[in-house]
């Protein structure tokens, strides 16, 4: 919310002063007319694909995109066992130092994680069409991911105390 800037700029041929605040997705502009000018008072321009933030996440998007056929491009002329994306995102690991990447990458992904919910519509409408397999199958399809979710969270805490462990034993040493 803190992503306010304000400018002031004058318009030769009217001879007009502005004072323009900065919004995060538009640019309002307020009027201050010079002696005999007239101009309305208040106007508001711009969307939020239209401003800076718009573009960085277009950017960010770019970016990823970018990475994502590289790595596919990579995938397929090395014949690696890993899937495009996969080495797209390793890709994007280091650049992701950059602070330019990263700030296009972070508007992208704020973008993204603000309607996630959307991307789960396709799911539900697929889950519906398909209600004569789910009963048939759900049990199974509900004991598999129960047990896979299971099975990873064991070993998410099995790594964690492995490497725990040495970080502590390496420290004493």
């Amino acid at each position: 919310m803190g992503d306010y800037k304000w400018l002031s700029m004058t318009w030769r041929r009217t001879g007009c002063t502005v004072l323009a605040v900065r919004l995060p997705y538009s640019v309002a502009l307020i009027d201050r007319p010079r002696r005999g000018v007239h101009a309305p008072a208040f106007f508001t321009t711009g969307t939020p694909a239209m401003t800076d933030q718009g573009f960085e996440g277009l950017k960010g998007l770019a970016w990823l995109l970018a990475l994502q056929s590289l790595g596919e491009v990579l995938a397929h002329a090395l014949d690696l066992p890993f899937p495009g994306p996969v080495i797209g995102m390793v890709l994007l690991l280091p650049l992701l130092r950059l602070a330019r990447v990263r700030r296009h990458v972070a508007a992208c992904a704020d973008f993204l994680l603000r309607h996630l919910s959307l991307l789960f519509v396709p799911v539900g409408v697929g889950v519906m069409s398909h209600l004569g397999l789910l009963s048939t199958y759900g049990l199974r399809i509900l004991l598999a991911i129960t047990l896979s979710t299971w099975a990873g969270m064991a070993a998410t805490v099995w790594v964690l105390r492995v490497t725990r462990g040495r970080a502590i034993d390496g420290g004493e040493e």
